[in-house]
């Protein structure tokens, strides 16, 4: 008899009628092969009531985790409906379970059950991460603005934790940039919207700086800018301070002053934080600097300001932003154009998009550089002058004859 194909597995999260398919075609499906009695040592019922204790222990915890309601509940939803899913298809009574077509599609949808577990874990242990953080970086932000901000210890080992996570593998830009947005928004409640803000757009600015800083300086100090990076945007947190005078660019000098009084931080962290709202057409902010007065860390940390701006706030700078599904390619359009109209430095925008691995648009440079159009391909490196110039040979010495 002719067997037909096996069906396609589905992935964890296929919708609820893929899975459905596949269990049906594993129901059609018939061989000549049976199971043996002592390969069902659980029920597929006792199997369940395992993954039913652990999808409780989730939900449990993201109760207490504002952050993960949204990506624990979806995960939990999924995992239920395919349990329903298998009792109603394949219920414990069900008269084929010696066919091992039967049994192995079972068993699939229990692993993908315990691979939706995983997957909360896995969040989990990124939200316990990113709460850890959060409140060194509210604690150093609280202590700056109260002014005793003294020791740069804190600061720096809240820049060696971001370059930690930029560097790990197992964490990808848009889950953490897209989880720190959630973070921000839903965890800590003792702040207010510009100061969910700050606290977002200072952990993607560190970063993206992280990353970008891992194969190449630029002749940039990296430890000053990772810094300024983190809280250049500190003086959102100055009690009754007025929103509408910090929102014109008086913010920068006043975190750039806040930060400035710690004396271990390089000389770079207020400049950096000072010009982090410039552009080089000058029309930034608070100083209004040309090209020609922007050096190229200042060019960086604008474009990093910028594109957190876009992918935080939005074009309308309303409020964070803390939905799942923002696309890290959100920003590109808008910093693109404001790029081509001389607002921003091309060049970094391309070695940031390159570095997110997004495509670079038309009209941007090359992030090595274009080549100069009146270089002359036929030049070689110049001979040394000691071999230009001749020695005088010395003589030959006459040999003694022997005696």
């Amino acid at each position: 008899m002719q067997q037909d194909a096996w069906p396609t597995l589905p992935a964890p999260t296929d919708p609820v009628v893929v899975w459905e398919q596949y269990l049906q075609g594993c129901c059609d499906r018939e061989s000549q092969c049976r199971v043996r009695a002592s390969a069902h040592d659980q029920t597929p019922q006792q199997r369940e009531q395992v993954l039913l204790r652990r999808l409780s222990d989730t939900a449990r915890e993201s109760l207490e985790k504002h952050a993960l309601s949204d990506t624990g509940a979806s995960l939990q939803r999924q995992a239920l409906e395919l349990i329903r899913l298998r009792r109603r298809i394949l219920p414990d009574d069900y008269p084929g379970w010696n066919k091992p077509e039967v049994f192995l599609g079972a068993a699939a949808l229990h692993r993908a059950v315990h691979a939706l577990i995983e997957e909360y874990d896995r969040f989990r242990l990124q939200h316990d991460l990113l709460h850890d953080i959060c409140s060194r970086w509210i604690g150093v932000a609280q202590a700056a603005v109260q002014g005793s901000l003294t020791d740069s210890a804190p600061v720096f080992a809240l820049g060696q934790q971001i370059r930690n996570i930029a560097a790990d593998g197992t964490i990808s830009p848009a889950e953490f940039l897209r989880f720190a947005c959630g973070y921000a928004e839903y965890e800590p409640l003792q702040l207010n919207r510009f100061q969910r803000a700050a606290l977002a757009q200072g952990l993607h600015a560190g970063y993206l700086a992280s990353r970008l800083f891992r194969k190449q300086n630029w002749l940039i100090d990296t430890d000053a800018f990772l810094t300024a990076a983190l809280f250049k945007d500190v003086a959102w947190f100055i009690p009754g301070a007025d929103e509408k005078s910090l929102s014109r660019g008086q913010h920068a000098e006043w975190s750039a002053g806040l930060m400035a009084q710690c004396e271990d931080l390089r000389i770079a962290v207020p400049r950096l934080i000072r010009e982090h709202h410039e552009c080089l057409d000058g029309s930034g902010l608070p100083l209004g600097l040309s090209a020609a007065a922007l050096r190229r860390d200042s060019r960086l940390m604008s474009v990093l300001t910028r594109w957190s701006e876009l992918f935080v706030r939005g074009e309308e700078n309303n409020r964070v932003d803390g939905k799942a599904d923002n696309s890290l390619a959100g920003p590109t359009p808008v910093l693109v154009s404001e790029s081509l109209e001389g607002r921003w430095d091309p060049v970094w925008i391309s070695r940031l998009l390159e570095n997110l691995q997004l495509p670079r648009p038309e009209g941007l440079p090359h992030p090595s550089g274009e080549p100069r159009q009146n270089a002359n391909p036929h030049w070689r490196l110049p001979r040394p002058h000691f071999i230009q110039k001749q020695g005088v040979p010395l003589p030959l010495r006459a040999r003694r004859p022997n005696a």
